[in-house]
């Protein structure tokens, strides 16, 4: 199981990257927050969160749209 578990792991980092995938997640993490703990309407939380990822990719040296579609998805996905 350990093995699998690093394998996947692996194949995650190399093929996505680490950085999308926090993308992913950190957007999910805070679409919860917005929607179950203060309990904004979906699409104000939607509008928020895709607002602070593209905020962040504009700060960064270089625009990576890739980041923004894991942005996306990782709150297309929590509301579901």
């Amino acid at each position: 199981m350990k093995e699998k578990i690093h394998y996947w792991l692996t194949y995650i980092q190399n093929t996505i990257g680490m950085d999308r995938v926090t993308h992913f997640a950190v957007c999910y993490v805070l679409c919860d927050i917005l929607y179950r703990w203060i309990h904004l309407p979906g699409f104000l939380v939607f509008c928020i969160v895709m607002l602070i990822g593209l905020l962040k990719e504009r700060t960064d040296d270089k625009f990576d749209s890739g980041d923004l579609l894991a942005d996306f998805l990782g709150a297309f996905i929590y509301f579901l």
